[in-house]
Parts: C-alpha cells; structure tokens; sequence
C-alpha cells in the first residue's frame, strides 16, 4: 500500500507517497509485524505497485523532485528477494502512466501522453528500450488478455465517443472494435475529426496544435476560431472526446 509519510503540517504542499509491505500473518508473538517501507529513500512520490503474476517483483511508478507535481514518471522494478530497485525508462522522456504486468511475468505494458494520445508500450525486464505497441487516441483503460497478445481498451477520439476495442500487442493486426453503444450518435452528428499543426513558438520550440473544424463545415465559408490553451503542465489535452 502506499501513504504520504511527511509531518502534518507539510501534507498540503507535499508530493511525496512511499510504497510500504504489510504482513497479514502475525509474528510468534501473536501481533503483526511493522510494515517495511520500500522507498523510503525517495522524498519525492512512489506509487501504483503491481506486483508480478509469478509474485518475484513489484512494478512501481516514481518521480525524483520533491514538490513538484509535474515532474517526470518513471517506471521502477524492486526485486522482491534481493530487495535491489532498478529504474526500466530512464531514457523515455514522456510520463509513464498505466502499468500492467504480462501474464507471463516476462514484461510490462504501459500506457503514456505522447503528444495528446496515450500510446500503449511494452517493455521487458532487461530495461531495453519499450517498443511502442498501439497508438490509438485516447485510450482511458485496458486490460491485457489471458494470452498476453492483446489489450481491451476503452477507447476514444475528438471524432469517436467511447467505446471497447481490442488492440494487438504486436502490432501485426489492426484495431478491432467490439461495441457499438454509440453508433447512433455517431451516424447522426457530423462530428470532425483533429487536423495535427506544429505551430512555431517561443525560443524556436515547436507548439503541439490540434485544429478542429464545426459540424457541417464549408471551406468556402470564414469562421470564428476559438482557441484553448493548456495551462498544465500536469497534463496534456488530448485527441479524445469531450462532448
């Protein structure tokens, strides 16, 4: 389980979280034992442990910077025998959001905000580079399959509202939608599409833009264009339906 361990007084404005093992088997004594605390070196936030199906390891998301809520995610690796820490991502440079373990304990599938989608990778315990599985827009949750070969997504886009589709891990077979719940709405409303820009901004940085245009739209015709900036930087705006 996992508790922010700072003073009371600090809580408001602290980020920390630590990840901590609790016994549910009493001691000789009769009582339970003290939790160990597993990342108690980390004054900055650890969370969301998974443990492996074969019960070797727990998987674990971490920051660095104390404070600072924006700070980059990590995917982190404990061994539960030998008690070492490994970090699998040091070199991904994009939040690591959702993880999951394969059936077979072999590797992890994580989801992560990739310039407004959130792209489904799978990484093995070697820390090799993660290999991008899926890009398909907004996906909200998954599940892996028993097999391992697949993700059941919840699943949506500016253009589509939500729905369950199957992805193939491999990459090899394209996305399989699985629910219609909202097909009526979708043949009634002509609902558009994002169009991608990179737009030049400050100190020559490129500025991530989706552009979508009205219901109905006419190119002969001018528009009023409405335009929302992201504050952030917690978060992205993404290719995702809002309604």
């Amino acid at each position: 389980y996992t508790r922010n361990p700072d003073p009371a007084d600090r809580l408001a404005r602290s980020t920390n979280s630590d990840i901590l093992l609790a016994s549910t088997l009493p001691g000789a004594d009769g009582k339970l034992p003290g939790a160990l605390i597993l990342t108690a070196d980390n004054p900055a936030w650890d969370g969301t442990p998974r443990y492996s199906p074969d019960g070797k390891y727990i998987a674990y998301r971490r920051q660095r910077q104390p404070g600072y809520e924006s700070d980059r995610f990590t995917l982190m690796l404990y061994d539960r025998k030998s008690g070492q820490r490994r970090e699998l991502t040091p070199a991904f440079d994009n939040w690591v959001t959702d993880i999951a373990w394969l059936p077979d304990s072999t590797g992890i599938v994580f989801k992560a905000d990739v310039e407004g989608r959130t792209p489904l990778f799978v990484i093995g315990l070697d820390g090799g580079a993660p290999r991008e599985a899926a890009r398909f827009a907004q996906i909200d949750e998954y599940e892996i399959t028993p097999d391992g070969k697949a993700a059941i997504v919840v699943r949506r886009s500016v253009a589509q509202p939500a729905e369950i589709w199957r992805l193939d891990l491999a990459g090899s077979a394209a996305p399989q939608r699985l629910t219609t719940h909202n097909a009526a709405l979708e043949a009634e409303v002509d609902i558009r599409p994002v169009e991608e820009l990179w737009i030049p901004g400050a100190d020559g940085k490129k500025v991530h833009t989706f552009l979508v245009k009205p219901h109905g739209f006419d190119p002969a015709r001018k528009y009023p264009l409405v335009v929302n900036v992201h504050g952030g930087p917690q978060m992205q705006w993404s290719d995702s339906f809002r309604g």
